[in-house]
Order: C-alpha cells, then structure tokens, then sequence
C-alpha cells in the first residue's frame, strides 16, 4: 500500500512525516520519541506531495502461538459456558427452576467473560502492526488512542531478535529497532512471526 509523505513539516519538531492514506484529513501524532505531539493531516499538503514508497511486509503479534496457555483456558472456558447452556436449556426440569436459573446465569457469565477476552485479545492484536516498506519501519498500536514510531531503514543502528527455545519452535519473537542518537530502542514488538525474516528485510532496504 503506497504511503504519503506530508508537505508540511511537523509545527513542533520541524520534521516530516509519513502517514497513511486513510490517515488523511485526520488528527495523528508525531512519531518522533522526542515530539509526539498533534498534527493535522491536510488532504491539500498530501496530495502536493505523495511519496513513492511501497509496503513489504505488514505483521501483527500472533495470539495462540505466543500465549498457548492462556487462549487454551479460554476456549476451554468458552467451551464449558456454552454446554453449561445448553444442558440448562435441554436438560431435567425437575432440577428446580431456581437451580437452573442460577446454572444458566453462571453458564452465560462464563461463556461472556471467556467471549469477551478473545475478542478483546484479538482486537489488541489487530490494532498493534508493524508495517516494513522500502524506506521505513512502522510501529502503530491502541484501539481508542492510537500511538506509532518509526525509524528509516537509512537511519537503522541496533536492530536485535530475541526468542526464547519456544518461540524458535513455534516462529515468533521479539523485534527491536532503534536509530543513531537513541539510547532506547523506538520500535519494540512482540510476538511477531519470522521476526528473523523481517530484520533480513530491513537490512535489505538499508
């Protein structure tokens, strides 16, 4: 997906920056660690200006394989509240209505709260991508705030992998990206796949 680059500097820290198209006529933040402030995206200064940069790859953190524990008791818990309804829908009336009231209600409680965290968890995981195109990394999360950093390929001096013996079984890991000038690493994402085969690529693009 082609980005765009504003043609009007960052008011607060005087540098670029790039955004997406469906990032146009909104408000975003500058993706500087030492700025961070509001910008307005004008269509006018987009369009002025366009970028040719293409997308190579776009990941988002994996959720069974990074957690397996964890989506395994919820789905076990999910699965359990939906037979916990449907035995209290199904099942002997002569239980008593009260003791069935309350196993329906302790049924639906579970089934929702073990619903609700998937979805939840999925959510996070859609909303937090990293985004590696021929010039720049990418770092954006949050689902009602939204946060990003971004380093250029050019600009790349500490680029670090780390997995553990599980996550070098199951293809995932941790991804740091930092510039020259930086003591902390600016982008840091977690439980991405192949994060061996992303840093290949950015060291490509450099």
């Amino acid at each position: 997906m082609p980005l765009q680059l504003i043609k009007q500097r960052c008011p607060h820290c005087g540098r670029r920056v790039a955004v997406d198209d469906e990032e146009i006529g909104t408000e975003i933040r500058c993706p500087y660690r030492d700025c961070q402030q509001t910008i307005r995206v004008e269509p006018s200064d987009v369009e002025e200006n366009s970028l040719s940069e293409s997308t190579l790859k776009t990941l988002h953190p994996v959720m069974f394989r990074a957690h397996p524990f964890v989506a395994l008791g919820l789905w076990t818990a999910l699965a359990f509240g939906l037979a916990g309804l449907f035995w209290t829908w199904t099942g002997d009336a002569t239980t008593g209505w009260l003791t069935a009231a309350v196993a329906r209600v302790a049924a639906l409680a579970l089934a929702a709260a073990a619903g609700l965290g998937l979805f939840g968890w999925w959510l996070v995981t859609r909303c937090t991508s990293l985004r590696v195109t021929t010039e720049r990394s990418l770092f954006r999360r949050g689902v009602l705030s939204r946060q990003s950093s971004e380093v250029r390929h050019s600009d790349v001096r500490n680029l670090q992998v780390h997995q553990s013996l599980y996550q070098r079984l199951v293809g995932i890991g941790k991804l740091a990206i930092s510039s020259a000038g930086q003591e902390d690493m600016e982008i840091v994402v977690r439980g991405i796949p192949d994060p061996h085969g992303v840093a290949g690529t950015i060291r490509d693009q450099q």
